[in-house]
């Protein structure tokens, strides 16, 4: 590096050279995502829409906390772990769905029950409305 003397003091600074790139601004450091907070969003978000999802659709979905890459690993270990399912859809692209055995089902009983407080409902609003 090029030397400059600073005058008064006597003392020669180092310059950096004239063609070295100067130094951005420190851009604000993106935050990445703990590994359990974004698979833990994910899995909700999957389980509670119980409907197939591809890699974009879980981006957009989540946009703008997590990146690609992310999302993608995050979806294969959770298919790795049996709490989602996949099936490649076109080429290298995949879709990934609940496991439907370890989703929450509704008894007949609880069915015949939500239908009656159903009927209860309806009947309650005619009544209401007359």
């Amino acid at each position: 590096p090029r030397k400059k003397s600073t005058g008064s003091t006597g003392t020669e600074k180092p310059l950096a050279p004239s063609n070295a790139p100067k130094p951005a601004a420190a851009a604000p450091a993106k935050k990445a995502p703990k590994a359990g907070d974004a698979r833990s969003e994910i899995e909700h978000l999957l389980v509670t829409a119980n409907r197939p999802y591809g890699v974009m659709d879980v981006v957009q979905a989540l946009a703008p906390k997590y990146e690609k890459g992310v999302v993608q690993s995050m979806l294969d270990g959770l298919e790795l772990s049996g709490v989602l399912r996949s099936k490649a859809v076109i080429g290298a692209q995949k879709a990934y769905w609940p496991d439907q055995a370890k989703v929450k089902t509704t008894s007949a009983a609880e069915m015949r029950e939500m239908t009656m407080d159903l009927r209860d409902a309806v009947a309650d609003t005619k009544e209401a409305e007359q």
